[in-house]
């Protein structure tokens, strides 16, 4: 009896065994499915993390057991990305005070989520930037990374109405972030599917991250971030992580309209200004959440295709819309500078203006598709970049030397192109677009609902 009573808990503790029946015969059980899954897929891995009747730290601490088995390079990837760019101890200090003011203002879920995966690391509470571990204030920086770090270099276009070949929405945007000297982010990048009932979220970003940068949900409602730096003084005290909210915001809305509404918020208070560039069924429009710096009308709003901008700003294209790192509606801070070139602009350094030459390639891009766009002009604009400068971002190359993802979405079938950057790191003459595998968004496509009769119209 004890002999059975010793193989039954240890069959118990792996998960392969039911409690003894009355009988006395014992049973063998199949597995206890996790709720998280990582496929490798060459150039990305598909993550599929479902929530079932699962808590957020057992479903964390899953995710971390399968980070330890399908991407056991993960720590030291991330560990010396972190020792890179965290380049003295002074500045690596700096950063994680900053996540450690962040992390109290994320939702409990979320932390335990985190920490769940945190306790599979091996880092533990110790902080050391090159020591080959992840600790879990280095986790937390992996998913604040954007809130506590800037990097100003995105661009994101969408088509819609009569400008749509089909007439239906068509999105896009390039993800432009450093992936490091021997391309770590490059090697980490993933679709990551949060299934939690009605809640379903897809994340374009990398494996550990938990947020949004760029990600749908199954009610067709696109959403990317793209900074918009105001030159205004820095600080994480009190603020919240517009990466985690966006995810919030995903899960709640049905609607541009209603992301817009959340994450314009008064009562949410973020360390940078960004713009979300949101697009589904009806439309797209960019809600510039600006809520600091200089500006006759500052104000946290969405601009639409044919809403008045700041003087020297046009756009001009109907049913089509466009977003690089700087506010433009009127009255909005006029920050197309970026506030760190503003320096040398002012010395006569003109060069130094990364958003003007963008906006002005988005246009002309765009137009050069014709009165009729689809999926494949949408990759095509952004694709270009001059032969001659090479993914210049300054001559108005919107494929460039930074971009690490491009992603197409059309909100009414949820069809989904991505271009990942080769983990190599060396970028194709075009960004390597396809089609993401279905299977990587199980039930995705089935369970999306129709949009509402009551969804507001935001041409």
């Amino acid at each position: 009896m004890q002999r059975r009573f010793l193989r039954q808990s240890l069959l118990c503790v792996l998960g392969l065994a039911s409690a003894l029946p009355a009988n006395g015969v014992e049973l063998v059980g199949a597995p206890v499915a996790e709720p998280v899954s990582i496929t490798d897929k060459g150039d990305h891995y598909a993550v599929v993390v479902d929530y079932g009747d699962s808590d957020p730290r057992k479903v964390g601490e899953s995710y971390g057991r399968a980070i330890n088995a399908k991407v056991p390079q993960f720590e030291s990837l991330w560990d010396s990305y972190i020792k890179e760019y965290g380049s003295n101890w002074f500045v690596y200090k700096v950063v994680l005070r900053r996540v450690r003011q962040m992390r109290k203002q994320l939702s409990p879920e979320y932390r335990a989520e985190i920490d769940g995966i945190a306790s599979q690391l091996s880092g533990g509470r110790k902080n050391r930037a090159g020591d080959g571990k992840v600790s879990r204030d280095e986790l937390y920086l992996l998913n604040v990374i954007a809130d506590v770090c800037r990097m100003n270099q995105c661009c994101a276009v969408s088509v819609f109405g009569e400008r749509s070949k089909d007439g239906e929405t068509v999105c896009g945007r390039n993800l432009d972030w450093p992936d490091g000297k021997t391309h770590q982010l490059a090697k980490l990048q993933a679709a990551i599917t949060f299934k939690n009932g009605n809640k379903t979220v897809v994340s374009i970003a990398c494996v550990g991250f938990q947020g949004v940068a760029t990600g749908f949900n199954t009610r067709g409602v696109f959403a990317g971030v793209l900074d918009s730096g105001t030159g205004s003084k820095y600080t994480a005290r009190h603020r919240r992580s517009y990466l985690f909210d966006l995810r919030e915001a995903l899960e709640k809305s049905d609607s541009v309209q209603s992301v817009a509404d959340f994450m314009s918020e008064k009562k949410r208070k973020y360390a940078f200004n960004h713009l979300v560039f949101l697009a589904d069924k009806q439309g797209s429009s960019v809600l510039e959440n600006n809520f600091s710096g200089k500006g006759e009308h500052l104000r946290r709003a969405l601009r639409q295709c044919d809403s008045e901008l700041n003087p020297g700003i046009t756009w001009g294209l109907k049913d089509s819309i466009g977003a690089v790192n700087c506010f433009a509606l009127k009255g909005n801070c006029d920050n197309h500078i970026d506030p760190l070139d503003w320096s040398a602009y002012k010395k006569g350094r003109t060069d130094r203006d990364i958003n003007t030459p963008r906006w002005r390639s988005l246009k002309e891009r765009l137009s050069a598709c014709g009165d009729k766009v689809d999926a494949e002009g949408v990759k095509s604009i952004l694709s270009f970049y001059h032969p001659e400068s090479r993914g210049n971002i300054y001559r108005g190359d919107l494929y460039n030397s930074y971009t690490l993802q491009s992603v197409v979405f059309k909100p009414s079938t949820l069809e989904l192109d991505v271009g990942f950057r080769p983990k190599d790191g060396h970028l194709p003459p075009k960004p390597l677009f396809q089609r993401m595998d279905t299977e990587v968004f199980a039930g995705v496509a089935a369970g999306a609902a129709p949009a509402d009769e009551h969804q507001a119209q935001h041409h």
